[in-house]
């Protein structure tokens, strides 16, 4: 009986040896690289954000060409900003996912206010063009 428990207590090793393959280290993702890629992530993030308004700005001047200037101008901002303000949203809860350290955090911000700054030119075009109508209707 003592024996039989002895026994059942053995244990047995088995030594296997496999080929081990190490792969190769993966380079670094330098800041800039990162940004890079974060900006890119971003800007197809917020093209369907800026695409709506825009749309929504070339209706109102497709329906209503007879709309004074100062109405479109005005118009016009209204929807860049309900633009700027759903990015923003965006960006802020990407950012907030990535758990980044208060050193980079800012130039991820940065890196996001130059994808809206990509995407307002051409608003800013839209708008000098608006305001030097007015002038000219003024003089």
């Amino acid at each position: 009986q003592n024996e039989m428990a002895s026994a059942q207590h053995d244990t047995l090793y088995i030594m296997q040896v496999d080929t081990v393959f190490i792969p190769e280290p993966k380079p670094e993702l330098t800041l800039d690289d990162s940004l890079e890629l974060f900006k890119e992530e971003l800007q197809n993030a917020l093209a369907p954000t800026f695409s709506y308004w825009y749309m929504m700005i070339d209706n109102m001047f497709e329906n209503q060409p007879n709309l004074p200037k100062e109405v479109h101008l005005e118009t016009s901002k209204f929807y860049i900003d309900k633009g700027i303000s759903v990015s923003q949203g965006i960006i802020k809860e990407k950012i907030n996912t990535m758990g980044l350290s208060k050193t980079v955090k800012p130039c991820y911000e940065k890196a996001a206010q130059e994808v809206i700054d990509y995407y307002l030119r051409d608003y800013r075009k839209l708008k000098k063009k608006l305001e030097k109508e007015l002038e000219a209707e003024k003089q």
